[in-house]
């Protein structure tokens, strides 16, 4: 039969939870070792989706420049289009205004609303743009 002591009982679990508690300095060792780990993937993740966002910028930009050559858009039309694009969720795909009606539209519903823009610019616009009449709204992109 084995007889343990009481202080040698105590010594025993002493030393046992001991191995469960870590200094600040191995926290902090163990916290730098994981974020040292990450921050390489964190900062290509980023990286990617910076220039990932950058090419569908620069594509957007490209389709809208050449429907605007293509439409024949001149002076008074591109800035009432400038206009209608602070109406759109997100302001890099602008060149729907000029392929979608319903975004069309949409936008320029709102701009009349706020700016008193003539109905005749704007159906002039919808005209040159190959759009032949307001339809029932789709909800926009």
């Amino acid at each position: 039969m084995i007889v343990l002591s009481e202080q040698k009982l105590n010594l025993l679990f002493e030393e046992i939870s001991g191995g469960f508690t870590h200094s600040p300095l191995e926290i902090s060792a163990f916290i730098f070792i994981i974020l040292s780990f990450l921050a390489p993937f964190l900062f290509l993740y980023v990286y990617q989706l910076k220039k990932q966002n950058a090419e569908k910028f620069r594509v957007s930009q490209r389709i809208y420049k050449r429907l605007v050559s293509m439409k024949e858009l001149a002076g008074p039309d591109l800035e009432l289009l400038q206009q209608m694009v602070r109406y759109l969720k997100k302001s890099q795909k602008k060149y729907l205004l000029l392929e979608d009606q319903s975004v069309f539209n949409s936008c320029a519903r709102k701009l009349q609303k706020e700016k008193h823009v003539s109905a005749a610019s704007m159906a002039a616009l919808r005209l040159k743009l190959g759009f032949k009449r307001e339809k029932p709204e789709q909800t926009p992109y």
